[in-house]
């Protein structure tokens, strides 16, 4: 993480969960996720919904080319999605 809510994201474009070339652009809502295991070591994967940002930070950051914003849902476990 950056700072607060803001995680370094890409060096580049990448793929969605399907194999799908994402074209990233500034401002634009999706959900990530990870990988997890919930207690009973059950797939409970970790998600939250971003915005992209161009990355303008510099030093050790200065490798990625893309950031992401969490917004106020935070990271939460796909077991919590409503």
């Amino acid at each position: 993480m950056v700072k607060d809510s803001l995680i370094l994201l890409s060096k580049s474009d990448f793929k969605d969960s399907n194999g799908n070339l994402i074209k990233l652009k500034e401002g634009k809502l999706v959900k990530i996720y990870d990988n997890d295991e919930n207690e009973n070591n059950a797939e409970n994967k970790l998600i939250a919904e971003v915005t992209f940002e161009l990355n303008t930070y510099k030093d050790w950051a200065s490798t990625a080319k893309w950031n992401c914003r969490i917004n106020e849902k935070s990271i939460y476990h796909e077991s919590q999605e409503m």
